[in-house]
């Protein structure tokens, strides 16, 4: 009996996998089979804008990681590579640069992960006297901002993939969005912050905004020495821990807690700053810089270091 159920899984796994290849070479109609038909190439692209000033940067791409920096330059340079078959689409008009990749139709560019080949990330270097809004969309991939000063705003958009943000300056607003990776920032200094993920950690120091919001879902949320008017910190199933800028007579505090430990707890204040914090299944451990507090009351600088928030 064993050996016939044996046969039978061997006889359906042939099967399907007999049936995948065969649809696989109809998409491609039949060209495979065809002899001496090139495969899908990666070709090595780059652009550099125009020397007029540019307000906007506008960047939608797909299943690609994609890094932001700044230099001395005075042109925008993009650096990255695409397939023969579906260019990347730029367009520069009224002080805008767009950026465009389209869905891969092909479908070797769809399986690029079976073939050895694969996109690389999009390298984005904006002159130091570029100050103005940022938008970028992608998925599949982390995105990484580095060492920015603009006026703004700067939104930020991936799936499955992580956002690293350090060394920035934004005079208007910040949005980093993901889902399924974790969000850290270093050394922001921005009017306005909102980090939102799910199944994924949130980790930031030395952040200042007036109205700062860290959200995510299934993570924990480590944060410190932030600094804002408005702070909200909230999760689910995951810690909430690190400083806040200043003492908690300062702020007017809301913190709530389900099974687990909470140092807000008896914390209140009448300030004209509001401080937030909510979790479910998971601990509450916020300490004011301002307070003069026992070392045992007091977050570790060994945790914070482990923590990769302080060095």
């Amino acid at each position: 009996m064993k050996r016939v159920l044996t046969v039978v899984l061997i006889s359906i796994l042939i099967l399907a996998v007999t049936a995948f290849v065969t649809i696989m070479i109809a998409i491609s109609g039949f060209r495979y089979l065809l002899p001496n038909v090139a495969p899908v190439r990666l070709v090595d692209r780059q652009y550099e804008s125009a020397n007029e000033p540019l307000s906007e940067l506008r960047i939608i791409l797909r299943n690609r990681p994609a890094t932001i920096r700044m230099d001395q330059g005075t042109t925008i340079r993009l650096d990255w590579n695409e397939t023969e078959y579906e260019p990347v689409q730029i367009q520069e008009q009224d002080g805008r640069l767009s950026v465009e990749e389209g869905e891969h139709t092909t479908w070797r560019a769809r399986f690029d992960w079976l073939w050895g080949f694969a996109l690389r990330p999009m390298t984005v270097t904006i002159p130091a006297t570029f100050k103005g809004r940022i938008d970028l969309v992608t998925s599949n991939g982390p995105v990484t901002l580095d060492s920015l000063d603009l006026a703004g705003p700067v939104n930020v958009r991936t799936t499955n993939g992580g956002i690293t943000v350090q060394n920035l300056a934004v005079t208007a607003g910040l949005e980093l969005a993901t889902s399924n990776g974790a969000i850290t920032a270093q050394d922001i200094t921005v009017d306005s912050a909102y980090l939102v993920t799910s199944n994924g950690r949130i980790e930031v120091s030395q952040l200042l905004a007036k109205d700062l919001s860290l959200k995510t879902s299934n993570g924990p949320i480590n944060c410190a020495a932030i600094t804002g008017d408005t702070i909200r910190l909230e999760t689910s199933n995951g810690n909430i821990r690190g400083t806040v800028q200043g003492r908690a007579k300062d702020y007017s505090i809301t913190s709530q807690t389900s099974n687990g430990e909470n140092s807000l707890e008896d914390v209140s204040g009448q300030g004209a700053k509001t401080l937030t914090v909510k979790t479910s299944n998971g601990n509450i451990e916020i300490q004011f810089t301002g307070e003069t507090q026992s070392a045992g009351n007091l977050l570790s600088v060994t945790w914070l270091m482990k923590a990769g928030l302080v060095r």
